[in-house]
């Protein structure tokens, strides 16, 4: 018995003659019909045989192939794990609360510490001072030097030195002037 033309063998699968062709040229036996399913349903997705799709929108013809079902399947399966992915990706890019507050405690325990410093660090240089505005002076750039090494803390993700306790009124002490603090 000959082999079917390809015309043939494309109307007995539902298929054009061009597909035929593309199909033998990957390999697919054109010696019969039987031949030609049993090479499709082992070496295609069932999802692009015809076996594995509906012939036309809104024919209510609802497939039932174990084809169609397995292809269905795993494009629910790849969809499903595709949207979590997704989602995994977007929760990174948030913030997590819990971590933002332990980082805000962590910051303002070392800036209540640098804070409470400041009489010890100060209590000789003020005690030595007689002009109130030297005094004066001498608190306000403390807690100013303080209040900024928090804020630069912030932005580079240290805490502020909470163990300095160098003399503000050393030699390699510039006093910041009012009009320069703002």
């Amino acid at each position: 018995m000959n082999p079917p033309l390809r015309k043939d063998l494309a109307a007995a699968l539902g298929l054009s003659p061009a597909s035929i062709t593309a199909l033998a040229a990957r390999g697919m036996p054109t010696t019969s019909v039987a031949a030609a399913r049993a090479w499709r349903r082992r070496n295609l997705a069932g999802h692009r045989t015809k076996d594995g799709r509906v012939d036309s929108v809104g024919s209510g013809r609802r497939p039932t192939s174990p084809a169609y079902i397995a292809a269905r399947t795993a494009r629910e399966l790849a969809d499903a794990d595709l949207a979590l992915h997704e989602l995994q990706r977007r929760r990174a890019m948030l913030v997590n609360p819990a971590a933002v507050r332990r980082e805000l405690d962590s910051h303002l325990r070392a800036l209540r510490e640098a804070a409470g410093r400041i009489p010890g660090r100060l209590a000789d240089c003020v005690a030595r001072e007689t002009d109130p505005a030297r005094v004066h002076r001498l608190l306000e750039d403390a807690v100013l030097d303080l209040l900024q090494a928090a804020v630069d803390g912030a932005h580079s993700g240290s805490l502020p030195d909470t163990g300095s306790h160098e003399d503000p009124s050393g030699p390699d002490r510039t006093p910041v002037a009012a009009s320069a603090r703002g």
